[in-house]
């Protein structure tokens, strides 16, 4: 994957350089054109009021990203993430520096890119545009994004 980006967007592309998501930053909610579909980035990944983590749907399937520590959040199917082995991903700050781990769950179910673009804007710095409480993902705004 690829990016280019600028003041008022940002856009992704995939390893054939087809734009795997599109993200307009100049709107108070930043808005993200991801799968066909244009939302606000607090849409595609919208607060979780018990976990104070985030949620995602991907191909009809929904996603939880839940703390795990203060430096980590990780990627389960709702209602498993008292259960590490049931990770998808994870999204890990090392020393400043965003880290998205991926298993072979993950890979199985096609969440590379998702997953891939969720550190991105985690990292990026930028706020959704919901922002009330704070979480790890509140945490980790503004740390570098770095994945592998």
């Amino acid at each position: 994957m690829s990016l280019q980006s600028g003041k008022k967007d940002t856009t992704i592309y995939d390893g054939q350089g087809r734009v795997a998501a599109h993200i307009e930053w100049d709107h108070s909610h930043p808005r993200i054109q991801f799968g066909g579909h244009k939302m606000k980035t607090c849409e595609f990944m919208p607060r979780l009021k018990k976990t104070q983590g985030r949620s995602m749907t991907v191909a009809g399937r929904h996603y939880e990203w839940c703390d795990l520590s203060d430096e980590t959040v990780a990627l389960f199917h709702p209602g498993e993430y008292q259960d590490p082995s049931r990770m998808l991903a994870q999204i890990s700050d090392f020393n400043g520096i965003l880290v998205l781990t991926m298993y072979p769950r993950g890979f199985q179910e096609g969440l590379l890119e998702t997953a891939l673009i969720a550190a991105f804007l985690v990292g990026c710095g930028k706020q959704f545009g919901d922002m009330g409480s704070s979480s790890n993902f509140g945490m980790l705004m503004g740390i570098a994004a770095a994945g592998n």
